[in-house]
């Protein structure tokens, strides 16, 4: 690819790229359906990010990407795009700035200053204005009826390989009933929340820490949507306490606290436990039916094993 590369950019009239000294593959900021390349040119570096050569359903998303990119270019939030070519490689391809930073998947304990700039990330993306008319908006969150469908939609796939009758079954049933009647009486809260712009992917193979420039930002810009005020904030809890040492508990307040300090959201608190406990459910099901989808089984006999179970049922004996 790293030679195909090369010859592409020697045919095409690009400013910055035209002339390239050096193709390397970037491990950082792979997704699942694309590959990323440091280019190195006289002029700088940059990334070529190409779809897989078999998923032609990411071609609409680089596009978006591109797209998405210029718009919040103003931002500083994101890598700025500098190319986009759909036609002329043999898979479409996105040309943007190199990120010289750490992706957080890499760092194993974390500054605060670091804390204190994905919360101001968090806050700087959310306060993007929501323009219908420029924005690819992926989905909406603003009610959890979306969810719902989606647990039910996946349930009866796992009660089909698993049949109807299996213990794990039985167990997660008995887990997202309640789980359903506790979210239904808080989405009359959600739907009368603000709508607010909202980044979808924060995990932290997505998030770079620029340590020189002392800043915070998101790679993969595939997808955003608008909706809950507290769903970032609510990814950011639930995925990143272990780089500074915490537990789930202690990061979603120490979370919850910083952000109050950023922005003042009515009933924050409430619709943040609520985002985090939909979250674990949702991952608690899609484990087992990812497991299904790839496998034909799930990998746990036993639903104490999985690594979500634990999580929803402390989030649900508070809520």
């Amino acid at each position: 690819m790293e030679e195909k590369l090369k010859v592409y950019f020697r045919g095409q009239n690009l400013k910055d790229v035209s002339i390239v000294t050096d193709i390397t593959t970037l491990n950082d900021g792979n997704s699942s359906n694309h590959l990323n390349y440091k280019v190195t040119t006289p002029e700088g570096i940059f990334v070529a990010r190409v779809v897989k050569p078999d998923n032609h359903l990411s071609y609409a998303n680089l596009s978006d990407e591109y797209t998405i990119l210029k718009l919040i270019e103003e931002y500083d939030i994101g890598p700025r795009a500098i190319h986009i070519d759909l036609e002329y490689f043999d898979s479409p391809l996105l040309i943007e700035e190199f990120m010289d930073g750490t992706s957080a998947s890499n760092i194993q304990k974390a500054p605060e200053d670091l804390f204190n700039e994905i919360i101001a990330l968090l806050t700087t993306t959310s306060n993007i204005d929501i323009n219908f008319n420029k924005f690819p908006f992926k989905f909406t969150y603003t009610t959890y009826e979306t969810n719902f469908k989606a647990w039910s939609i996946r349930m009866e796939e796992i009660k089909k390989a698993l049949g109807s009758e299996n213990p794990v079954v039985k167990e997660c049933e008995s887990i997202i009933k309640p789980a359903t009647e506790i979210l239904k009486k808080k989405d009359s809260l959600l739907r009368s929340s603000p709508r607010e712009f909202v980044y979808n992917d924060v995990h932290r193979g997505n998030l770079f820490w620029l340590a020189k420039k002392h800043k915070a930002m998101f790679i993969d810009w595939q997808k955003v949507s608008f909706g809950d005020p507290s769903f970032m904030i609510a990814l950011f809890a639930r995925r990143f306490g272990e780089i500074w040492g915490m537990g789930n508990q202690e990061f979603a307040k120490k979370v919850l606290e910083s952000y109050r300090g950023k922005k003042q959201i009515n009933h924050l608190e409430e619709l943040f436990y609520a985002r985090v406990f939909e979250r674990a459910a949702s991952d608690m099901i899609w484990s087992m039916w990812s497991d299904i989808k790839k496998e034909g089984a799930i990998k746990n006999a036993n639903l104490n094993e999985n690594k979500y179970y634990g999580e929803v049922k402390r989030l649900m004996s508070g809520m």
